[in-house]
C-alpha cells in the first residue's frame, strides 16, 4: 500500500512539473517547422478530406504539398481539431495540446518505476533535458510521437510483466497510431521484436503485433500511392537530403556532440567511476580527440579551438555513458534500455536526413535510464538521491537557460517582421523575403511576400529581405549586382548562449539541425541573427 502511495504521489509530481513547463510555454511565438505544420491544419478546415492538396511554398518554390509532407496526417488532424476549437489563438492552441506532454511525461515516469527502485529522479532528468524541454512543447508531430511511443512500450512491459494480453494488444495499437503520428516511431519495432523475443512469445503473436502495427500506416500508404500523393518519394527526401550533415564523420562528431550535450548531467555521471575504469576512460577521450583533428574538418567549416574543445568534451562524456549502458547485462531493464537506444540512435545516425535534438527526446530516456539503474547497486540510498538531486538542478538551470535565448530568437522574428510592417508594407511599399519558419509566418502575415524561385517577381523599388540564421535562403542570381543594401539589424541576446549559427555566424551550434554546427548548444556572445535589408535599383530581366 505504501509503495503504491508512493508510486501515486511520484507520478504527481512528474506531472506538475511537466504541466508547469507546458505553461510557461503558452506565450512561444510560432517557430522553427510549426508554420509548415499549421498550414495544413488550416487547410484541413477548409478541405478534410483533402489535408495536403494545396500549394505551399517552403523550400523557396511554391508547390504541391504532397509533394513536400514527410509526415502521416494524423498529427495534422488533431492540429486542425486544436485550431478550430482555439479560433487561431496560438496560446490555446497550446494550451489544448498539452495534455499530450502529460501523457508523455507519465509514461516515462512508469517505464522508469517498472526496472528503477527510484524512479522519480532519472524521469525528472529526462523531462529538464534541453531536447525534451525545448522541443516537446513545440506544436509539431513529435508531440503525438511520444505519447504514443511512450505508452506502446510501458504496455508492452505490463503485458509481459502482469501476464496479461490485453495490454499486449493494447502496445500494438499505440505503435500503430505513433507510426502514424510520424514515420520515425519505426524505431519502437526493434525494442519491441527483442523484448517480445526475450520474453518467449510465442512467434504467431509476435507476427499478429507487427500486423496491427503496420496495418494503419501500411494503408495510409497504399492509398496515398493510389491517389498519387507522393508521400513515399517525400519520405524518401527525408533520407537522401545532400548536405554537409551527411559527411559520416561530421554526423559521428554531431551525434556523439548532441548525446553528451543534451545529456549532460547523466552522462557525467561514468565519471563517479571514473577510478574504477580508467583504461576505457582514456580510450573514450582517444577517440574523441581523433574524431575532432582539424584533418577531418568538412570543407569551409570554420571550427574555433574553444568549439573544438567543447564537440571533444561532449564526445568523449557520451561515448563513456554508451559504454555504461552497454555494461550493464545484469540489471533487469537492460535488454529494453539497449534495444531502444540502439534503434533510435541508428534512426539518426543513418537514417535521418541531419542530427537534430528532437530526435534525442527518444534517445536520452533509455540512455539516463539505463546508468541510473545500474547506479542504483553501486550506492547507497542517500548519495544516490543527492546525485539527482544535483543532476535533476544542472541539467533543468541549463535547458531554462536555452529556452529563454530560443525564446529570444523566435520572438526577434516576430518583433522584426512588425517592425517591417510599420517601416514599409503598411506605407504601400513592396517588401520581399528569403527564409522560413517563425520568419516566413509572421512576414507574411504583416504584409511581406515571400519569394518563388526560380521565378522572379521583384521590381526597381521594392525590398528584398533575408535572415542569416535560418533556412533555404534563396538570393535570385538575377538579383546580384542589381540591389543596395539598405539596413542591417543585428540581435543580440544577453546570455551567452546559442543554439543555431549559420555561415556568416559560425559558432558551430545546429540545436535545430546539424547542418548549422555540431553542437546542440555553445557558449558564444554571437548575434541571435541578422536580418540584412536590400532595395532593388533594377528590375530584373526575369521579371519584365
Amino acid at each position: 500500500m505504501e509503495e503504491r502511495l508512493n508510486l501515486k504521489i511520484e507520478a504527481g509530481i512528474v506531472l506538475l512539473f511537466s504541466l508547469l513547463i507546458a505553461l510557461s510555454g503558452l506565450r512561444q511565438p510560432l517557430h522553427i517547422d510549426e508554420p509548415f505544420f499549421l498550414a495544413v491544419a488550416r487547410h484541413i478546415l477548409k478541405d478534410p478530406l483533402s489535408p495536403f492538396n494545396f500549394n505551399f511554398n517552403w523550400y523557396g518554390q511554391r508547390v504541391l504539398y504532397a509533394k513536400i509532407n514527410n509526415t502521416p496526417p494524423l498529427f495534422h488532424y488533431l492540429l486542425a481539431l486544436g485550431l478550430y476549437l482555439s479560433k487561431g489563438k496560438l496560446w490555446i492552441l497550446r494550451a489544448l495540446l498539452t495534455p499530450l506532454d502529460l501523457i508523455s511525461a507519465l509514461f516515462l515516469y512508469l517505464i522508469a518505476s517498472r526496472f528503477l527502485k527510484r524512479p522519480l529522479g532519472p524521469t525528472l532528468i529526462v523531462l529538464s533535458s534541453p531536447a525534451y524541454l525545448i522541443n516537446l512543447p513545440h506544436l509539431m508531430p513529435e508531440k503525438l510521437m511520444a505519447a504514443f511511443s511512450f505508452a506502446c512500450l510501458y504496455a508492452l512491459i505490463r503485458a509481459f510483466e502482469d501476464k496479461n494480453l490485453k495490454w499486449y494488444w493494447v502496445s500494438a495499437i499505440a505503435l500503430s497510431l505513433a507510426l502514424l503520428s510520424k514515420y520515425a516511431a519505426l524505431f519502437l519495432a526493434f525494442p519491441a521484436l527483442v523484448y517480445c523475443l526475450e520474453k518467449k512469445m510465442p512467434f504467431g503473436k509476435i507476427a499478429a503485433y507487427f500486423f496491427i502495427s503496420m496495418l494503419g500506416i501500411s494503408l495510409y500508404l497504399v492509398y496515398d500511392h493510389i491517389t498519387n500523393n507522393a508521400a513515399l518519394s517525400a519520405i524518401a527526401g527525408v533520407f537522401s537530403t545532400p548536405n554537409l550533415a551527411l559527411l559520416p564523420l561530421y554526423r559521428a562528431r554531431s551525434f556523439l556532440s548532441f548525446a553528451g550535450g543534451l545529456g549532460i548531467a547523466a552522462t557525467l555521471w561514468p565519471l563517479l567511476s571514473l577510478k574504477k575504469n580508467i583504461k576505457a576512460h582514456a580510450l573514450c577521450l582517444i577517440i574523441s580527440l581523433s574524431l575532432f583533428l582539424p584533418f577531418f574538418d568538412a570543407p569551409n567549416n570554420l571550427t574555433s579551438n574553444f568549439q573544438r574543445v567543447m564537440g571533444i568534451f561532449f564526445s568523449y562524456l557520451a561515448l563513456i555513458s554508451f559504454r555504461e549502458l552497454f555494461s550493464a547485462q545484469k540489471e533487469k531493464g537492460w535488454t529494453l534500455w539497449t534495444s531502444w537506444f540502439f534503434a533510435a540512435s541508428l534512426l539518426q545516425i543513418a537514417l535521418y536526413w541531419s542530427i537534430a535534438a528532437r530526435i534525442f527526446i527518444f534517445i536520452l530516456p533509455p540512455l539516463i535510464f539505463g546508468i541510473a539503474e545500474k547506479m542504483e547497486s553501486q550506492f547507497d540510498a542517500k548519495t544516490l538521491r543527492l546525485i539527482m538531486s544535483a543532476s535533476f538542478l544542472i541539467t533543468l538551470s541549463l535547458s531554462l537557460t536555452l529556452r529563454q535565448v530560443d525564446f529570444a530568437y523566435a520572438n526577434s522574428q516576430k518583433k522584426f517582421s512588425r517592425w517591417v510592417k510599420v517601416h514599409y508594407t503598411s506605407k504601400g511599399e513592396k517588401v520581399w523575403f528569403t527564409g522560413h519558419w517563425g520568419f516566413q509566418y509572421y512576414m507574411e502575415k504583416f504584409g511581406a511576400s515571400q519569394e518563388n524561385w526560380p521565378s522572379v517577381n521583384m521590381k526597381a523599388g521594392d525590398i528584398f529581405i533575408t535572415p542569416e540564421v535560418n533556412t533555404n535562403l534563396i538570393v535570385p542570381f538575377a538579383l546580384a549586382g542589381q540591389m543596395n543594401q539598405l539596413n542591417e539589424i543585428t540581435i543580440q541576446d544577453p546570455i551567452p548562449l546559442r543554439l543555431m549559427g549559420s555561415s556568416s555566424i559560425p559558432n558551430q551550434a545546429g540545436f535545430y539541425s546539424s547542418v548549422f554546427g555540431f553542437l546542440p548548444y555553445t557558449l558564444s556572445s554571437s548575434p541571435l541573427d541578422r536580418f540584412l535589408l536590400f532595395k532593388i535599383q533594377k528590375t530584373p530581366k526575369a521579371a519584365k
